[in-house]
């Protein structure tokens, strides 16, 4: 929510990895970028929708050590959400 309200021009759609479904959700929105915590126990799920979008920039959060993990690119610190909002943009503008 907190990059939703930044200002950015970002649709935030949470998608529960509970749900039996929730990959095809996933696919089904066509991301550019899917953000996920990596402490999460179905963090692993995420494997598959990666190579499924190949186009999506997929993070994750490590709240632990207050990283973001870029897979198959780059590891990066970010202090605050204004810091994971600058980042995020980085990113987008580095993949169009």
């Amino acid at each position: 929510m907190s990059l939703e309200d930044d200002g950015q021009r970002l649709r935030i759609v949470r998608v529960d990895t509970a749900l039996p479904d929730f990959q095809e959700r996933v696919k089904s929105l066509n991301p550019k970028l899917v953000i996920f915590e990596l402490d999460n126990p179905r963090s692993p799920a995420m494997v598959p929708l990666l190579r499924e979008q190949p186009g999506a920039l997929f993070l994750g959060l490590d709240p632990d050590c207050s990283q973001v993990v870029v897979l198959n690119s780059s590891q990066h610190l970010a202090r605050s959400m204004t810091e994971l909002g600058q980042l995020l943009q980085i990113q987008m503008n580095s993949r169009v």
